[in-house]
């Protein structure tokens, strides 16, 4: 393996927002460190986490002076803000973006780059994972058993929407846009996936290799929305309305991408309408309708669903 500082290795920046994970937070860090890819940079910001995750963060940092670069923040940012504040530290030619309660596997860092040094038109590549409870249980299953794995450009995206998890992503930093994350609740890697390949016609590549594990805890957002698929549906949806309005040329593949999760949660969305009492099987399968409603929908339902 090159030195660290061959140009061969272009420097991979690992994006870590961290809140209240001391449980896992140290092996997540030791995960990244212990890639066979040498040239990477882990650059942290904590959230102003309560209990013992800072701690954590401050030693790693220190035994690691110029590869871990630490901030913690005196107030809580959210995880999108939180993000926002990383984006302009992070100075690699590759962003691999990251959570501290995750996994990387050694080889991750070093076959993404490989693919994306390999294919000039490609901005994202992703992988399996394998996933993972909140005590460090390896489920059986992988992610690619619950949504098919694809290559392809934005319209695969709009279709099959929550193509993976963000913690399998590496992308191009100068692909990113310089208005990093919206901050909407659980869709926005989704949201900042869809803009990174729309502002630069690249297309994504899905490796079937598993290089990590994803860890599903009961307290995260993404596992509170799963437990509503409204919340979840609409936090998607609002995510489809503010790209209808910026990239309206993209109409008619955000519809396929909306009618997708519409006809996944149906049952509950005709059970649990909360725009208006009026709202019909009809206009749920409107996606210019939903668009107009979504655009005007107040946020804190969403929140307030999720109970956050």
């Amino acid at each position: 393996m090159p030195a660290s500082g061959d140009i061969s290795q272009p420097l991979v920046s690992i994006l870590m927002p961290t809140y209240n994970q001391q449980q896992f937070v140290e092996s997540s860090i030791r995960s990244c460190l212990n890639q066979s890819y040498e040239n990477i940079e882990i650059v942290i910001s904590d959230d102003a986490s309560t209990d013992g995750t800072w701690n954590i963060v401050a030693d790693f940092a220190k035994a690691h002076p110029g590869k871990i670069i630490a901030t913690r923040q005196s107030r809580n940012l959210g995880v999108s803000r939180n993000c926002n504040f990383l984006l302009p530290q992070c100075k690699g030619k590759y962003l691999a973006l990251f959570a501290g309660d995750d996994l990387m596997y050694p080889n991750k860092i070093a076959k993404q780059v490989q693919t994306l040094e390999l294919c000039p038109d490609v901005a994202i590549c992703a992988h399996d994972v394998h996933l993972l409870d909140d005590v460090g249980e390896v489920s059986s299953s992988t992610w690619a058993n619950r949504t098919l794995q694809y290559d392809g450009t934005v319209s695969v995206l709009f279709q099959h929407l929550c193509f993976t998890c963000g913690c399998s992503l590496l992308v191009r930093r100068n692909c990113v846009p310089e208005t990093g994350y919206e901050e909407i609740l659980v869709a926005s890697d989704w949201l900042l996936f869809a803009e990174i390949l729309i502002k630069n016609n690249h297309r994504l590549v899905c490796l079937a290799d598993v290089l990590g594990a994803y860890r599903r805890r009961p307290g995260q957002l993404t596992s509170k929305c799963d437990s509503s698929a409204l919340a979840n549906y609409l936090d998607h949806a609002f995510a489809c309305g503010l790209l209808l309005a910026k990239y309206p040329e993209f109409r008619h593949d955000i519809a396929i991408g909306l009618k997708n999760w519409k006809s996944a949660f149906t049952r509950e969305l005709e059970a649990n309408a909360i725009w208006n009492s009026e709202l019909t099987t009809a206009q749920l399968a409107s996606p210019h309708w939903l668009f107009r409603r979504l655009l005007t929908t107040s946020r804190d339902r969403i929140r307030k669903l999720l109970g956050v």
